[in-house]
C-alpha cells in the first residue's frame, strides 16, 4: 500500500519537476502524482478539490516560484483551509536549493510546513524524511500541524 493517495509537486522549473517526479516514482509513495509549474494553478486545483478525496495528502512546494513565492502560496493555502473546516491539511514539504539560518527560523515558525527538504530531491533523503516522526501521525488541525510541530529539520 502506498503512503499517500495524491501528491502535489509545485515547482516552476521543468527540469527540477522531471527529477522530482522520477524520485517520487522510484520511492513508490503515491497512487497519483500531480505536477504544477504555476503556484496559482496549484491553488486553483486545491480550491476545486477541497473537501474531496482529490485533495492531496502531500504537497512538495518549491520556495521560489515564477509567479509567487512559496511563502505567498502558504498564506493563500492557510486561507483556503480556514474556509473549509472539514478539510484535513496536507503534509507540506518546502523545497529549496538554498538553506540559510533566516529561512530555517521562518520554517520553524510556520506550522503549516511539515518539514524542509533541500534540492535536488534525492531518493534516500525523501525516504528518510518520510520515515521520520513527522509522517507517523496525521495532521490534526487547520492552520497548523499540532501533532507534527516537533519535527526535525535540517
Amino acid at each position: 500500500m502506498k503512503q499517500f493517495n495524491i501528491v502535489l509537486l509545485i515547482d516552476d522549473d521543468s527540469i527540477s519537476n522531471y527529477i522530482c517526479s522520477k524520485v517520487i516514482q522510484k520511492a513508490d509513495i503515491c497512487e497519483e502524482l500531480l505536477v504544477f509549474e504555476d503556484g496559482l494553478a496549484a491553488l486553483s486545483y486545491l480550491k476545486d478539490t477541497k473537501g474531496s478525496n482529490k485533495f492531496p495528502d502531500l504537497i512538495l512546494l518549491d520556495l521560489y516560484l515564477g509567479n509567487m513565492t512559496g511563502w505567498d502560496f502558504i498564506e493563500q493555502y492557510k486561507d483556503l483551509l480556514a474556509g473549509c473546516a472539514k478539510q484535513k491539511p496536507s503534509y507540506l514539504l518546502l523545497m529549496s536549493a538554498s538553506n540559510d539560518e533566516g529561512m530555517e527560523n521562518k520554517v520553524d515558525h510556520t506550522p503549516e510546513i511539515t518539514d524542509f527538504i533541500e534540492k535536488p530531491l534525492l531518493l534516500d533523503g525523501l525516504k528518510q524524511l518520510l520515515q521520520g516522526a513527522s509522517f507517523k501521525e496525521p495532521a490534526t488541525s487547520v492552520g497548523g500541524f499540532s501533532s507534527l510541530h516537533q519535527r526535525g529539520k535540517f
